[in-house]
């Protein structure tokens, strides 16, 4: 990989190659189901490119979205009101920025979405499933995914503070129905169904799990799914509130824990089952039992886990300092920015410069 001239630390040289994959060969063979559906016999076919224009530095930049098909049969998705411009410019903004100050022009092949797949031929994406193929990562979505991490990290409350209760809220993302593509239901779903069999020995133990909205794709779901996650659903929390309990559970979503980034850089504790899908925070370097606290993933050792954590607090103190040492590496933008120019300047030989 050919890497930009300017100095970077080895840490950072580290991250750069672990987010970099340069593989550019088209004989991968663990492609994903939904990806076979129309990569099968020829190279994906991306019909959504979009040109932006950056008037100020009179820089392109080209992005290739998801086939149409894949994201109406798999995803569930409206391909028009998916890719809108908020959503888009998420996406695009940050390799404009990027691009433009290095005074490169060319075509990014970038996959806009929660990306859970392997690509026969090179993109650029938010997400992977593995570092071996042809997904390399860059830091998209930056406001969403990391402002105020700096101020959770420099304000939170130490652990003992914090109530003893075991929380989760969020949406009903990932997959909830039963399918013929071969993807398995989502962490949320396995929570949803462990919870329903904990029930009774679940305030005992002060677990609270909640689903703070049906997401669009619930109506593929069967009945019997749809109705556990109707009687689950509890009041939106802000952060704040969520941070202020010990033990925050983070199963994936539609591709990673958003929130995860959040719980290592407070003083609780992230309990999840051991990530299958990593972004820029490297989920995949997360380390169990130093980083947070793992269940298996049907989540049925849960209250064994908690009842291990309760009984330790040295090991609660452990697992909140290493997440947090982990996550402040992270946190300088302006390094973080940096390290997206370097990968686009590495990968630069695709276009020219100005």
């Amino acid at each position: 990989m050919r890497l930009a001239k300017a100095r970077t630390t080895s840490m950072e040289s580290d991250r750069l190659l672990k987010y970099c994959c340069f593989n550019l060969s088209n004989d991968h063979q663990a492609i994903s189901r939904h990806t076979q559906l129309k990569a099968i016999g020829s190279t994906l076919r991306f019909v959504n490119s979009c040109m932006h224009r950056n008037s100020r530095h009179e820089s392109y930049a080209y992005f290739l979205a998801y086939n149409q098909a894949i994201f109406q049969e798999v995803f569930r998705y409206d391909f028009d009101s998916h890719i809108r411009p908020p959503h888009f410019n998420g996406y695009a903004f940050p390799i404009i920025s990027a691009l433009a100050e290095q005074g490169i022009h060319g075509s990014i092949p970038l996959v806009i979405g929660d990306n859970i797949s392997y690509w026969p031929e090179h993109v650029f994406a938010k997400t992977r499933p593995s570092r071996e193929g042809n997904v390399s990562l860059l830091r998209l979505q930056p406001v969403k995914h990391w402002t105020g991490l700096d101020r959770i990290a420099r304000h939170d409350v130490p652990i003992t503070g914090k109530s003893d209760t075991c929380i989760f809220r969020g949406a009903t993302t990932g997959f909830f129905w039963d399918n013929s593509y071969g993807i398995s239901t989502s962490a949320r779903c396995r929570l949803m169904h462990a919870y329903g069999n904990l029930a009774s020995k679940a305030k005992r133990n002060s677990i609270d799990i909640g689903f703070t909205g049906i997401t669009p794709r619930m109506k593929h779901a069967n009945k019997d799914i749809c109705e556990m996650a109707s009687r689950m659903l509890k009041d939106r929390m802000a952060m704040e509130q969520i941070l202020s309990h010990k033990y925050i559970l983070c199963p994936e979503g539609n591709d990673i824990s958003t929130g995860l980034k959040a719980i290592l850089a407070s003083t609780s504790i992230p309990i999840m089952p051991a990530p299958t899908v990593e972004s820029w925070l490297l989920e995949f370097d997360l380390v169990p039992w130093k980083h947070y606290a793992p269940v298996m993933d049907d989540f049925s050792n849960l209250l064994k886990v908690l009842e291990q954590l309760r009984s330790d607090q040295e090991l609660q103190r452990y697992i909140a300092e290493s997440g947090r040492e982990y996550i402040l590496s992270f946190l300088n933008d302006d390094v973080e920015r940096s390290l997206n120019s370097h990968i686009l300047l590495s990968y630069s030989g695709k276009g020219s410069r100005a």
